[in-house]
């Protein structure tokens, strides 16, 4: 997981990085990720078009909810925390291109329910 840009395991069931490589979605695999999470725009820079197939070769379930990071929306937010309650209990990988430290709180904000809090734990 080291080799991935900008990899953050925030706790037992949550990590971040910036965009993965082709090669890099098995090691996600390997250290028990069951989903990912895209929230780059199909057209950014190292964008993988088949990502959701690479991701599914490795038995992980793909969500790509595309975020504008300059003007992240309310909408942004809801679809993103909607997925992470969705998969509340699994161990999720969450990708943006580069992961820089100042996004995570546009989309997590405070939590809107209890459920999330124990993705800010670690």
């Amino acid at each position: 997981m080291d080799s991935i840009l900008n990899y953050l395991r925030i706790s037992d069931t949550l990590g971040t990085a910036g965009q993965p490589i082709a090669e890099q979605f098995a090691a996600i695999r390997a250290a028990g990720y069951e989903v990912v999470i895209n929230l780059a725009m199909p057209d950014s820079i190292g964008a993988l078009p088949d990502e959701g197939e690479l991701v599914a070769t490795q038995g992980m379930e793909y969500v790509h909810n595309p975020v504008v990071w300059e003007s992240p929306t309310a909408a942004d937010r809801e679809r993103f925390l909607a997925a992470m309650e969705q998969h509340h209990g699994r161990k999720v990988f969450v990708h943006c291109v580069v992961r820089h430290h100042n996004h995570a709180p546009k989309l997590l904000g405070p939590p809107i329910s209890g459920r999330m809090d124990d993705a800010h734990q670690d």
